[in-house]
């Protein structure tokens, strides 16, 4: 069987964790937002959000870990520990105040449709939305943003593999 998108780029540690247990659906809307690197989820997120709404997205959160507002150049341990806070906000979703919070965004890549289905059955969000762009355009983002520059020939196979791996399936929205 063939590894999961996610298991593909994950060192051990972080495989053990890309799939947490405990987790259920979520007390507030939640919308999961898919796509490659580059693709546009973090803008689409951006012109989508409301005052009240939280992110939960595995750059902003490796930032906060290193204080920095964003951070895609990640040690094994950082990416560990990204994905342990990550895995607790969505573990935490199940008990937001729908008073206090308006909806939760999460980003993740999942080209695979089993790995989308996995998230749609332990979160049940109200929606999928898939954010993405050409091969050549994610690319040309990816060139023009210097906060990628010493991830850039990893994150260009990112998003060569992300585009391979993808096939369209019912639920997802553009």
């Amino acid at each position: 069987m063939r590894q999961s998108y996610s298991q593909s780029r994950l060192s051990a540690g972080a495989q053990a964790r890309s799939r947490p247990a405990g987790l259920g659906p979520s007390a507030v809307p939640l919308t999961i937002v898919y796509g490659p690197c580059c693709g546009g989820k973090s803008t689409y997120v951006e012109q989508h959000r409301q005052p009240g709404d939280l992110v939960i997205d595995l750059d902003v959160i490796a930032g906060e870990l290193v204080g920095k507002p964003i951070c895609r150049e990640r040690s094994p341990a950082l990416l560990e520990a990204a994905i342990d806070e990550r895995n607790r906000r969505l573990r935490d979703l199940q008990r937001l105040d729908p008073a206090k919070v308006g909806r939760v965004w999460f980003l993740i890549a999942a080209p695979d449709h089993a790995d989308r289905e996995w998230w749609r059955a332990q979160l049940q969000p109200e929606a999928m939305v898939l954010v993405s762009a050409s091969v050549d355009e994610c690319i040309n983002r990816l060139i023009a943003d210097p906060s990628r520059f010493s991830m850039r020939a990893t994150m260009r196979q990112w998003i060569v593999d992300w585009h391979n791996r993808y096939r369209r399936t019912a639920g997802g929205t553009l």
